[in-house]
């Protein structure tokens, strides 16, 4: 656990302390029938077995998801609280060891797993005594509050892990992910009481069953390919509107290096820092709608031209927002061209009211631009790059933004910031709002994804 922080430890230790003193509490309430004990060992190795086959869910990046769930419902249902505090906890332990998984993510799984349907299965019978069916109707509310609190609970206790390692706000982080796993939960939730139902009658028909599991299973997966399929293609699309100007190739990807270090130095969490920067590396999709004569053009644009130009953020909006995965970053594309004085486009946002990711591209995006040859000039050295976003803070740059890419910037190439142009700190913002002299702002960059390595920056799952 070295690598994590203290906090992150010590709540990992506690949790494994309570599962611990939960296991031996419970051993007396344990079954005592060969019958039962052999039932029980059946399902956790099923259970173990289940766990190996993850599934990782579109818009859920902090965890995997496993079929298991079913079973280990359908042990608390049938069997009680204290047997279902063990066989979670060596079905989990079992199938983590199997996987290689860390030995910490061994421990808090396990324990996580063991107090979460510990808990929900003694609500569970605190409510109803028995398996749904021994009289159905009084057992809903029971069945309605087992599903309950396992979702707040196996969610919080594995977001709370999440927050703690990357020093991410719980609440954000929950809210964020916790919608999408709500569908999932329920699902097995259901499925575990079907297979307990179906176990307390007759114990031969759960094969029957078998099916719906397997089908379920496949259909998560399918949804999961999909989405990962739909963001590859994304990428490409934007990586091949790249590749319509040599001179701007791999141009988004380096935008979104840019902004993952702004995204760094504001100290933005993971899941707002991946959306950024997948944002960024979307950032020119809508150039799709550009013709090749308009957006290699080497001279200046016409006003007809350039309000056709203009166009291309809210038509690059319009395709993203098409694609659930990628619909956080939909206002981000579309406001990367606002100024922070409010003469940007295509709205003329001015300040907060443009949203903090598109403020952070547009720095990105321009010392991108500045420093690569384009058809209209030659790369800038990266000094008067670095003098021409000084100059432009808080009129089209955000000046955070800018103080923070310089930082990073610093940071990584060793370059004396404060040194670069002491003219330019002389006249930081020029009142009419105008670019700075000799500055041509992203007026025909194009991107590049998924021409190279893909960033990735969500962390680990915790929960699988």
């Amino acid at each position: 656990m070295g690598g994590l922080p203290r906090l992150a430890q010590v709540y990992i230790g506690t949790l494994a302390s309570l599962a611990l003193i939960a296991s031996v509490l419970s051993i007396p309430y344990l079954p005592r029938s060969l019958d039962s004990i052999l039932a029980l060992a059946l399902l956790t190795i099923a259970a173990a077995v289940a766990h190996l086959f993850t599934v990782t869910l579109p818009r859920v990046r902090t965890a995997h998801f496993t079929i298991d769930t079913a079973i280990i419902i359908s042990v608390a249902v049938v069997f009680g609280p204290a047997a279902v505090v063990w066989s979670s906890l060596v079905s989990t332990a079992l199938a983590k060891t199997v996987l290689r998984a860390p030995w910490v993510k061994v421990v808090f799984n396990a324990s996580q797993f063991s107090l979460t349907y510990g808990a929900a299965a003694a609500v569970y019978y605190a409510l109803w005594n028995g398996p749904p069916l021994a009289n159905f109707w009084p057992a809903i509310p029971a069945a309605i509050a087992l599903g309950g609190l396992y979702f707040l609970l196996n969610t919080g206790l594995v977001f709370l892990i999440v927050s703690l390692a990357e020093r991410t706000p719980f609440l954000r982080l929950w809210q964020l992910n916790a919608r999408h796993v709500v569908v999932h939960d329920g699902i097995m939730v259901a499925v575990g009481l079907v297979f307990s139902i179906l176990w307390t009658y007759n114990r031969w028909t759960i094969p029957l069953v078998l099916p719906l599991v397997l089908v379920l299973y496949q259909s998560m997966s399918a949804v999961g390919k999909m989405a990962r399929e739909t963001k590859e293609a994304l990428l490409t699309l934007a990586g091949v509107i790249d590749r319509r100007d040599c001179q701007t190739f791999i141009h988004s990807e380096r935008v979104a290096e840019y902004a993952a270090w702004i995204c760094g130095q504001l100290g933005l969490p993971g899941d707002e820092t991946e959306v950024i920067v997948y944002a960024a590396r979307l950032h020119d999709l809508g150039k799709v709608g550009v013709p090749d004569g308009l957006l290699l053009k080497p001279g200046k644009l016409t006003p007809e031209e350039q309000a056709q130009f203009r166009r291309h953020p809210d038509i690059g909006a319009e395709i993203i927002a098409q694609f659930p995965i990628f619909r956080e970053g939909t206002e981000i594309v579309r406001c990367e061209h606002e100024w922070y004085n409010g003469q940007g486009y295509p709205q003329g946002l001015r300040g907060d009211a443009i949203p903090l990711g598109s403020r952070i591209i547009a720095v990105a995006d321009a010392y991108e631009a500045m420093t690569t040859d384009r058809p209209y000039r030659k790369a800038l050295p990266e000094e008067v790059a670095v003098a021409q976003l000084l100059q432009g803070r808080g009129t089209q740059f955000d000046p955070l933004a800018v103080q923070a890419f310089l930082a990073a910037l610093q940071q990584r190439r060793q370059m004396p910031v404060a040194a670069t142009s002491a003219a330019a700190m002389s006249h930081l913002e020029p009142a009419d709002g105008t670019p700075p002299s000799g500055f041509a702002p992203a007026a025909a960059e194009a991107v590049d994804i998924g021409a190279g390595p893909q960033i990735d920056v969500g962390p680990q799952a915790w929960h699988a």
